[in-house]
């Protein structure tokens, strides 16, 4: 079981509105300057936990890169 933590009122009621509201979602855009083009992108979640006092856990989901500019990192 997870420790839950000593989490006051406000830091939940905080933490809950946070994640209610999606605020902790974050799309990601590789663009290749020199061609003006989109050759990536990614999405990062932040987990908002209500055990281990209200902590941030961090997600990278749906990457996605461009077939031309796979195996030069940017996926990374």
């Amino acid at each position: 079981m997870s420790e839950v933590g000593k989490v006051t009122k406000e830091k939940f009621i905080d933490s809950f509105e946070k994640w209610y509201k999606g605020e902790n979602v974050f799309t990601v855009v590789a663009i290749d300057v020199t061609l003006d083009l989109v050759v990536g992108t990614g999405t990062v979640m932040l987990e908002q936990k209500f055990t281990w006092n209200c902590s941030l856990v961090g997600h990278i989901e749906d990457i996605a890169t461009l077939k031309s500019h796979e195996g030069n990192g940017i996926g990374k």
